[in-house]
């Protein structure tokens, strides 16, 4: 079950890519940042209200925790890579997006000193060279094509966010419900945003308020920050940062399905190859895990 959240969960943000992209010119990056999240709290707080009440002391004793959850996973995060969008190709988003794994991996042995196995690796391997296969088009020379621009780099700096909030997910406030982290994490963000999606606003840079920028926030706060985070990080808790991490490969598979049935993109030899090695490299990373987990923790996991 964690496996199917992890897919569930990488087509809704491969799906609010293209809905993002398609919008920056109606909206700000810190106004997306803060209403995204805005709505995935109202959301939350209207059915999860006595989860959150009943976790509270446990959230305000590790205010500082849920702080960084805050910052690096909600609001500040999604500004960043919304104001990325804004100058860079879908190409060299794309092929960045692709990076999480290895973040991931970095961050893992930096900071928790874990080390991945050989079948991790070669997992990780196998599908960042069908990711490649697909951004390149089937030639290795197109990677000399590729230009880092100022949206690249807010790009990378959102995805090393990323990458950095899931693998500190397993400092996340003991028996806490997962809504109940999600509203903690989502109220951090929040704050930290509300004073930027402000300054924003008073310096003239306002929403185009259209049907089309109120759809995109509604869609990226109830499935991109509601249904999403609750997914992933639920899925993180049972598979681990690095097994998840794989399955941000999916974004370009996703990205190419998505651009063949709603823009009429042909598919190519090159989108098969690089689809079927993702999906090798994730099967080598899926039973790795398996294999390297012990017998009485695998009797004692929960279903889903």
């Amino acid at each position: 079950m964690p496996y199917l959240f992890l897919i569930i969960t990488v087509f809704i943000w491969a799906l609010n890519g293209v809905v993002g992209k398609a919008v920056t010119p109606f909206l700000q990056p810190m106004a997306m940042g803060f209403w995204r999240w805005a709505i995935a709290v109202a959301i939350l707080l209207a059915f999860a209200w006595r989860h959150v009440r009943a976790d509270w002391p446990e959230l305000r004793r590790h205010w500082r925790m849920m702080l960084v959850f805050g910052f690096l996973g909600a609001g500040l995060h999604n500004a960043i890579a919304f104001w990325g969008l804004k100058y860079t190709t879908a190409v060299n988003g794309t092929l960045l997006n692709s990076a999480v794994p290895i973040l991931m991996v970095a961050m893992s042995w930096l900071l928790f000193r874990e080390r991945l196995t050989r079948g991790q690796a070669a997992g990780i391997v196998i599908s960042t060279l069908g990711v490649l296969c697909i951004l390149v088009r089937g030639d290795p020379a197109n990677l000399l094509l590729l230009r880092l621009n100022p949206g690249d780099l807010l790009m990378l700096t959102s995805m090393l966010m990323w990458a950095t909030y899931t693998v500190c997910l397993r400092r996340k406030p003991a028996g806490v419900h997962p809504f109940s982290l999600i509203v903690g994490t989502a109220a951090a963000g929040l704050a930290i945003v509300a004073p930027l999606y402000a300054l924003e606003h008073a310096l003239g840079v306002r929403v185009d308020w259209r049907w089309e920028s109120v759809a995109a926030l509604l869609f990226a706060g109830i499935f991109s920050s509601f249904i999403a985070y609750v997914l992933w990080n639920r899925a993180v808790a049972q598979v681990g940062a690095n097994v998840a991490s794989t399955f941000m490969h999916l974004g370009p598979v996703f990205g190419t399905a998505l651009a063949w049935l709603l823009l009429g993109e042909r598919l190519h030899l090159f989108h098969v190859a690089g689809v079927a090695a993702i999906f090798a490299g994730i099967i080598v990373v899926t039973r790795s895990h398996r294999a390297h987990v012990p017998d009485a923790l695998k009797a004692a996991a929960p279903d889903g």
